[in-house]
């Protein structure tokens, strides 16, 4: 497992309804690229450094081709966190 792609030893959690964001861990330039493209945000306290810049909140899936995305994200950072030192 790579310790570097953890924070306490948790890759993410999702919020309970309403709100059903997932917050991830990611490489940064994964997280700049959700960030870019529109699908999630920086966590606010990164800004604050409360956190690390590269723990984003990713959006809620609103359609069966945007969960299929969320699942495709989620299962990359699996990998990394996994297979990747």
């Amino acid at each position: 497992m790579n310790p570097h792609a953890l924070v306490e030893r948790e890759f993410g959690h999702i919020h309970p309804y309403p709100d059903c964001s997932l917050h991830l861990f990611l490489p940064m330039k994964d997280a700049k690229e959700i960030v870019l493209k529109g699908w999630g945000e920086f966590h606010p306290l990164a800004f604050l450094k409360e956190v690390l810049l590269n723990f984003i909140m990713l959006y809620c899936p609103r359609s069966q081709d945007e969960l299929s995305l969320v699942k495709r994200i989620i299962l990359r950072f699996v990998f990394i966190c996994y297979f990747v030192s």
